[in-house]
């Protein structure tokens, strides 16, 4: 269940994401990070907001993808002793999720309530690796 609901809370926050990037490019916490209204970044360079807006998209769409191809092998996926799905999710995770919680630790983009998402979702990843572990293992 949690693979389930990990997958449409991904593909849920890619939508939300893209609709952000083709609308107002920026959420309150990106204004307060950069210290900058987009005025002021406007006229830094105008292409700075098209590009950005295209990165934001660009991701959105990535977690819609991957949201529901999460939610679609967690649906019709799981078969007692396919250890290759378990790993699949390991393998396809750990990557992700360490990109994406680590990067704002390094340039130091730490809002709690702008990276409280991604916890969530690492919890639910967690504990979907957790609970199906020996599902996938049995013999």
């Amino acid at each position: 269940m949690s693979f389930v609901v990990l997958g449409f809370a991904l593909a849920a926050a890619g939508l939300v994401i893209s609709a952000i990037g083709v609308s107002g490019v920026f959420v309150q916490t990106d204004i307060a990070y950069i210290c900058m209204n987009p005025e002021q970044i406007t006229a830094i360079n105008e292409r700075l907001i098209p590009v950005i807006a295209h990165d934001r998209a660009g991701l959105g769409s990535a977690l819609i993808s991957v949201g529901l191809l999460v939610m679609m092998l967690a649906l019709w996926g799981f078969q007692e002793g396919q250890r290759w799905v378990w790993y699949t999710f390991l393998l396809g995770g750990l990557p992700a999720f360490s990109a994406a919680i680590l990067i704002h630790y390094v340039i130091g983009y730490t809002s709690f309530i702008h990276i409280l998402p991604a916890y969530v979702a690492m919890v639910l990843f967690g504990s979907g690796l957790w609970l199906s572990k020996k599902f996938f293992f049995m013999k």
